[in-house]
């Protein structure tokens, strides 16, 4: 409008009146034209639905160029990200208004992981060793040197600072988690925006967030996306310092059970990483093998004991009439095979978003709680884009992909294995055994999001 008006303004001057009315009608039906023309393609792309795929195509490719340009800034990105959330929801325990100890079904913060905390940080206060007898948890407990734990920490900042530090520390491996997994998805060859995205859902997962209340449960995410990293390092970039030392870590901080399912887990990943990567051949097999198994035995002192331990309950007779009377009261119809409409239902709603009362007022009671309660939550790109990941993919990669849900499906439906594979602790609990089934979802989530940044159509006729 503004060089009509100077144009209107020279004319006028010149003393063409008819020539500026002609301007102004042919610059107006231009304009008309024009609006006109961008109209109806809005409205096409509206009634074909594609307008919303391009806005985000293009948003998209804004954020690919930027962190193309600016590699260094994506990292910082992730980590302003987790830090805004993190402040935003637990505003009240960086403060100091509250504790991360609990009651309840979470009252093992309160009766034992606390006391036993504030014991031994009080004898390192007095000059002690950290080992003797503990009158504060319930009737006493003797409690031996602490092992190697990445929580303990806290303990060396005095028995007045403890309480406020429980967050701290549950807030630390938060946030290491999310980084771990990002770097993760970067050394396998995801892009950052990838990265971002899953290593952000990885840190906010479900078994991060709801049983963040139980002290092992945060330590288990770090622990594995640790584990996952340094497997990486040594596959994909020969690098093979970090894998013992992770394989160590991990059994040092983890019980023998958690070291024979991670164990098991971990040699079922080995498997897919290798056949899905490389051409079987005789020789680079055994090497890679054998290269798995010198990292085992670097971290033998720690895993003899697990093996131990594990061997020894087998053949207990606790063991032996756990086992005889679950398939006893199966027999008898006392049990059931198979899962429950309650849990079925329960575990879709926490695989979608978490509880919608919020964690502060949910109700811990009863089989179906916070702790016992499948909770595959691990953000809804996950979910929507794990179907893009059999896009364009090899048969081999698709067979392993629906072998991953097939046992997961076995996992869920069938009371007996879930039994067997936690470790005999009920077959309506899927605390100590359901992690890598959230794993298994933020991976195949991760490839049907590379997908769909490679081949939006392909990907987009999917999800549809």
């Amino acid at each position: 409008m503004k060089k009509l008006k100077r144009l209107s303004v020279l004319l006028w001057e010149r003393g063409g009146r008819r020539t500026v009315k002609k301007v102004k009608q042919k610059m107006k039906q231009q304009l008309e034209k024009r609006q006109g023309s961008l109209a109806e393609k809005l409205q096409q792309l509206k009634k074909s639905g594609q307008g919303v795929w391009q806005w985000i195509k293009r948003r998209i490719i804004l954020f690919q160029g930027y962190f193309r340009y600016y590699p260094r800034r994506c990292l910082a990105l992730v980590l302003v990200s987790l830090t805004g959330v993190i402040v935003f929801l637990f505003w009240g325990y960086l403060t100091g208004e509250k504790f991360w100890i609990f009651t309840g079904i979470a009252s093992d913060s309160y009766g034992q992981v606390f006391p036993n905390y504030h014991y031994a940080a009080k004898r390192i206060e007095e000059g002690y060793n950290t080992a003797g007898w503990n009158f504060l948890a319930g009737l006493g407990n003797n409690i031996g040197a602490y092992d190697f734990d990445i929580n303990n920490w806290i303990m060396f900042f005095g028995t007045q600072r403890l309480p406020y530090l429980f967050v701290f520390s549950y807030l630390f491996k938060l946030i290491l988690s999310g980084v771990v997994f990002y770097f993760y998805l970067r050394v396998m060859g995801r892009r950052k925006l990838t990265g971002l995205v899953f290593g952000l859902g990885y840190a906010f997962c479900g078994h991060m967030v709801i049983r963040g209340r139980w002290e092992n449960m945060p330590r288990e995410v770090l622990l594995v996306a640790i584990l996952l990293l340094c497997f990486e390092l040594y596959f994909m970039k020969k690098d093979k310092r970090w894998l013992p030392l992770a394989i160590l870590l991990f059994v040092a901080n983890s019980s023998s059970y958690a070291a024979l399912l991670y164990g098991v887990v971990f040699c079922g990943y080995a498997m897919f990483r290798y056949f899905t990567q490389r051409t079987f051949q005789g020789k680079d097999f055994l090497r890679f093998v054998g290269g798995l198994l010198l990292c085992l035995l670097l971290a033998s002192p720690m895993l003899l004991g697990s093996v131990e331990w594990i061997l020894s309950s087998l053949g207990s007779s606790r063991f032996q009439t756990g086992v005889s009377g679950y398939t006893a009261s199966l027999a008898g119809q006392e049990r059931d095979w198979f899962l429950g409409l309650q849990t079925i239902q329960s575990a879709f709603f926490r695989t979608i978003g978490m509880d919608i009362v919020g964690m502060e007022n949910a109700q811990f009671s009863g089989e179906i709680n916070g702790l016992e309660d499948p909770t595959f939550y691990c953000g809804l790109v996950a979910i929507l884009m794990l179907p893009a990941a059999f896009c364009k993919e090899d048969k081999k990669k698709k067979y392993w992909y629906i072998g991953g849900l097939v046992i997961t499906g076995m996992y869920f439906f069938i009371n007996p294995l879930r039994l067997l594979v936690g470790g005999m602790s009920g077959d309506s609990t899927f605390k100590l055994s359901s992690f890598w089934i959230i794993v298994l979802f933020l991976y195949l989530g991760a490839e049907g999001f590379e997908r769909f940044l490679e081949q939006p159509k392909l990907a987009r006729r999917i999800l549809l």
